[in-house]
């Protein structure tokens, strides 16, 4: 049978997993580097051609006008960036990651794979959550689910644990983006979210980001520079600033040093800096305090909606990379104290906080019935064959799948605007999905009217203007009836992907309407426009699928945490070498140049990809003729080589 994977589509990091069906365990796929975690960053060489990951991440400095990272805080937005002239949505850069992470797969699993199932933010609205599922569509996906990603995590620990009976945690999920928070009861046989809560804005980034602030104030007044206007400098800081609160989570100090930082009165501008965990720490305080918050909020409505409090919980999970900071753990054992005085609630840290959310997502993977076919060739099908297939393989997936029952919820409240002003909730926040609710009648506010907006919010206020708006649907070709007279039935469905769809009945004439859903000008993709940008993506990520294997001469899967030996790698990064005469190299660095050229002739495939992006951030800048940037490529030409020679 075919293979259908999970991926966590992280902010800063992203993973990639696979439930194994001979051990009963989820595992970790490392990407073409060897790496169970893959920074989210893509970049667009001089060949036109799409960089993913680590590659892409050391281009940050080479070429920052065609380097993007983040994108997971504007998916769904208005949003876009561009690289090499040519300008790109979210979707189209969350799609390129996530075709970069299907080469990995495809490469590991030596057979292609077209079905996944993606994690996303529990506080993801449905624009969002549409985007990413476009973004799947794009990269050659049939996305068959996404999954919150507190709730996958927590089915990660159930399917790991080892005690039996009833218990009921809290989520603590801080990723480097978002901030999620889910209470979920678990039991031997089902993963049920009581309680949810979160900040789409808070994260590590925002760690970063205090940190860059501080070090700004310290240089100025070390080095009597102000880099407060010095976006480059900031920038690098910014980066700098993950490598210290990396440091921290061993050390109690760190001494941070930034060659070239800067040109200032035409002299380069070095510094050194040491930064203490109490310093990081009192940075950190404020974002700290935010996920506290909202950590109190999702047990307090696990409370009002199904009366499990803090009496309830049995401990709480830890999720994300940040959460291996020693003050991120010791403020919610001081919380557990706080709130549970009189027992002694214990902080599970016993999965590796980066891999479990994809762990999560392979193991919900694992009883979906995977389609074996590209999307394009799925939408051709008829309904009887794609009932076939599922038909065909639910045996197979009943007898290898985890007995496992999932009941998510919608973290929001979702309904209209009446009135003009007044929120009418349709679906009540925390409802257990899939559900579907309909409500009306409602009537048309004007005479005669032959088009009506429906407008779509999610919250909790009694006022849409205090409450989050979604989308609309514009609902068109009504019969002409005074004011009041029209008599609609709204009904919103949600399905288990948290995806929203709107149908209007005439409850007179039994006529539905099905209106386009939008927001702020943004119109979830049609098919074709999913086609066109997924040949784009063919061109820029040409890649060679490997053909279906016998799955036991297939390469063995890695379980979690494991340090695997090197994948075959395909051509998703540059392949040609760039030409750079020696005459225009510095003196200083001819001597890695041509070391990498003798390299080549002897390198593996993996080694001439990483050698060749190497030598063509070190050529692009030469270009800029900015010592800075060529000191850069230098380091990182030698990096490569050090690498490769070991």
């Amino acid at each position: 049978m075919a293979k259908i994977i999970g991926i966590d589509l992280g902010t800063t990091y992203s993973a990639i997993s696979i439930w194994d069906e001979k051990r009963k365990i989820p595992v970790i796929i490392p990407n073409l580097r060897g790496a169970n975690t893959t920074p989210s960053v893509v970049s667009v060489n001089e060949g036109g051609q799409v960089i993913v990951g680590q590659d892409a991440k050391q281009n940050l400095w080479v070429a920052p006008e065609d380097t993007v990272s983040q994108i997971k805080r504007e998916m769904g937005n208005d949003f876009w960036v561009t690289m090499k002239g040519q300008k790109y949505n979210p979707q189209m850069i969350s799609a390129f990651i996530l075709k970069y992470l299907k080469t990995c797969a495809e490469q590991h699993l030596g057979e292609p794979v077209h079905d996944v199932v993606i994690t996303v933010p529990a506080e993801f609205t449905d624009i969002k959550r549409a985007a990413t599922r476009d973004a799947g569509l794009i990269a050659g996906f049939n996305v068959h689910r996404l999954i919150n990603e507190p709730t996958a995590a927590a089915i990660a620990y159930q399917v790991n644990r080892a005690e039996g009976g009833n218990k009921v945690y809290a989520v603590y999920d801080f990723g480097g983006g978002t901030f999620d928070v889910s209470v979920i009861e678990i039991t031997p046989d089902d993963v049920t979210v009581i309680g949810t809560g979160g900040d789409p804005r808070l994260g590590g980034l925002d760690m970063d980001e205090a940190v860059m602030r501080w070090l700004v104030r310290e240089i100025g007044t070390k080095y009597s520079v102000d880099l407060s206007n010095d976006e480059p400098a900031k920038q690098r800081l910014k980066v700098d600033a993950e490598e210290v609160k990396k440091a921290l989570v061993a050390a109690d100090s760190f001494t941070l040093s930034v060659p070239y930082l800067a040109v200032i009165n035409g002299k380069p501008l070095s510094v050194k800096l040491d930064v203490t965990r109490a310093r990081f720490d009192m940075l950190i305080a404020p974002l700290l305090n935010r996920s506290l918050d909202c950590l109190d909020a999702a047990v307090k409505s696990a409370e009002e909606k199904n009366g499990r409090g803090w009496e309830s919980i049995d401990g709480i999970l830890v999720v994300g990379g940040p959460t291996r900071l020693p003050r991120i753990r010791e403020v919610l054992r001081e919380r557990l104290r706080e709130r549970c005085p009189d027992r002694d609630v214990e902080l599970k840290c016993d999965l590796n906080p980066d891999e479990v959310v994809a762990l999560g997502a392979a193991i919900v993977a694992s009883g979906i019935v995977p389609i074996g076919r590209p999307p394009e060739e799925v939408e051709s099908m008829s309904t009887e064959q794609k009932q076939a297939i599922q038909e065909k393989g639910a045996a197979e997936v009943a007898a290898t799948a985890p007995k496992l029952d999932i009941f998510d919820v919608t973290g929001h409240s979702l309904g209209i605007a009446v009135e003009g002003t007044k929120f009418h909730k349709i679906i009540e926040k925390e409802s257990v999905i899939p559900i579907a609710m309909s409500h009306g009648p409602f009537t048309n506010g004007g005479d005669f009217t032959t088009e009506l907006l429906v407008e779509v919010y999610q919250g909790e206020e009694a006022f849409v203007q205090a409450n989050t708006k979604i989308g609309e649907v514009r609902i068109t070709g009504l019969e002409p009836l005074p004011r009041q007279q029209q008599m609609l039935e709204v009904k919103f469905s949600l399905d288990v992907s948290g995806t929203l769809s709107t149908v209007c009945t005439d409850m007179r004439t039994k006529k539905t309407y099905t209106g386009s859903f939008t927001f702020d000008g943004i119109t979830r993709m049609s098919g074709d426009e999913v086609k066109k940008r997924r040949q784009v993506l063919q061109q820029m990520m040409p890649t060679n699928t490997p053909q279906a294997t016998n799955t036991a001469t297939a390469p063995a899967m890695q379980p979690s945490g494991s340090q695997p030996s090197a994948a075959a790698t395909s051509s998703t990064s540059p392949t040609a070498v760039p030409e750079l005469p020696e005459d225009q190299i510095p003196r200083d660095c001819i001597v890695y140049w041509k070391e990498a050229q003798d390299c080549l002739k002897v390198a593996t495939v993996e080694q001439r990809l990483r050698l060749v992006n190497a030598m063509t951030a070190f050529a692009q800048a030469m270009q800029t003729k900015d010592p800075k940037l060529i000191e850069k490529g230098s380091f990182l030409l030698q990096d490569v080589l050090l690498e490769v020679r070991t």
